[in-house]
């Protein structure tokens, strides 16, 4: 709370982080990738990880999201504790990651690759709407596409 508040004044309840990492760990043969990671996003946030290459970035990405499990600590969902066993399972959570390896798929636009791992499409999303849903997505975060 400001210091300038009026006494009395009712303290904001603090919002809950809707994705979380506690003490988070991944170790592969010979190197720890991550270290004892602690991050929290709220709602609308959105964040960017920067570092050298090798840092981690997307190693807790990966765990973030369900292709890596950590060796220690924990991810959260809306305050409770989850243990994603594979992507699949990150994506019923609401939790997607777009790779960085062009070449996984090659060719597609923005629009395609950002929504390519939605499992709430039952059918195959006419390009147009794609592009809309992201462009609309972009413009909400003010991040145009």
């Amino acid at each position: 709370m400001p210091d300038h508040a009026p006494a009395g004044t009712p303290l904001a309840a603090p919002r809950q982080a809707a994705l979380a990492a506690r003490g988070v760990t991944k170790r592969f043969p010979g190197v720890v990738a991550n270290a004892d990671v602690d991050f929290e996003l709220l709602p609308g946030e959105v964040h960017t990880l920067l570092g050298e290459n090798g840092a981690g970035k997307s190693t807790l990405a990966a765990m973030l999201c369900g292709l890596y499990q950590p060796d220690e600590g924990q991810i959260l969902r809306s305050g409770q504790p989850v243990r994603l066993r594979s992507p699949r399972e990150g994506l019923a959570h609401g939790i997607g990651m777009v790779h960085q390896h062009f070449r996984l798929i090659s060719r597609f636009t923005v629009a395609e690759n950002v929504v390519l791992g939605d499992p709430a499409q039952a059918r195959l999303m006419r390009r147009g709407e794609a592009e809309e849903r992201v462009a609309a997505i972009g413009e909400r975060f003010g991040l145009p596409v």
